[in-house]
C-alpha cells in the first residue's frame, strides 16, 4: 500500500513539474540494435565442468546480436534559449537475443535470451547529435536448456538524427558495449535505430 502511494505521489510530482516548467520534457523511445557479440570466456568457464579433461577453454567466439529497448520514462532537461541541447535521464526495459556462436571445431557457444531493466543518461549535444550511456541488468536463459544466469551490460553510443517529423525524431547510432557475466566477457558492436517522441513539440512549446 505504501509503495502504491509513493508511486502515485511520484507520478503527481512529475506531472506538476511538466506543467509548471515548459523546459522539462518527457522523451520516451523505442530502439533496435543489430550487430555482433564477440565473447571471450574467462577461467570461470572451466569451473562449470569440474573433473572433465575433455573441456578446454573456448577460443574467442562470434555470435549474432539482436536487442530491443523500450524507454518508457525519460526526463529531458533542455539547455540554452533554443532548447535544442539537453540532458536526458531515462528508464525502461530491454530484451536481448544472442545466437549460437560460429563453430570452432566442435565448440559452439549456446544461444541465449535475456530480459531486464535499462537506465540511460544522454547528452543531446545539438539538434543532430546525441551521446548516450546505457546500463542494462539482464536475467538470461539458454535457448536449449533450463540454465539461467545474470549479466550486466555497459554501453556507449553516438547517435545522429536523420529525420525530424516535428514531435517524432529518428536516430541512427553505433553502440559499443561491454557485456559481463560470471564466466565470460563480451564486446557487443551494433547499428541501432531509435524512435523518440518529444512532449515539448506535442504541447506546442518552442
Amino acid at each position: 500500500m505504501m509503495r502504491k502511494r509513493f508511486l502515485a505521489v511520484l507520478a503527481l510530482i512529475v506531472i506538476a513539474v511538466q506543467l509548471g516548467f515548459a523546459a522539462v520534457a518527457t522523451r520516451p523511445s523505442l530502439s533496435v540494435r543489430l550487430g555482433g557479440s564477440f565473447c571471450h570466456p574467462t577461467a570461470d568457464y572451466l569451473k562449470e565442468y569440474p573433473g572433465n579433461p575433455n573441456i578446454e577453454m573456448p577460443k574467442f567466439r562470434t555470435s549474432r546480436l539482436l536487442s530491443l529497448d523500450l524507454e518508457f520514462l525519460n526526463l529531458a532537461f533542455t539547455l540554452g534559449p533554443d532548447k535544442e541541447s539537453a540532458i536526458q535521464v531515462g528508464f525502461g526495459v530491454s530484451y536481448l537475443n544472442v545466437s549460437k556462436s560460429i563453430a570452432y571445431g566442435r565448440s559452439i557457444l549456446k544461444p541465449y535470451n535475456g530480459f531486464g531493466a535499462m537506465a540511460n543518461l544522454t547528452w543531446r549535444i545539438n539538434r543532430s547529435f546525441d551521446l548516450s550511456f546505457r546500463y542494462r541488468f539482464f536475467q538470461c536463459f539458454f535457448s536449449e536448456s533450463s540454465a539461467r544466469f545474470i549479466a550486466h551490460e555497459f554501453e556507449l553510443s553516438p547517435y545522429y538524427r536523420f529525420a525530424d517529423l516535428d514531435s517524432v525524431k529518428l536516430f541512427v547510432g553505433t553502440p559499443v558495449s561491454l557485456f559481463w557475466k560470471a564466466d565470460s566477457v563480451s564486446v557487443n558492436a551494433a547499428v541501432c535505430f531509435l524512435v523518440s517522441v518529444d512532449s515539448l513539440k506535442i504541447r506546442g512549446t518552442k
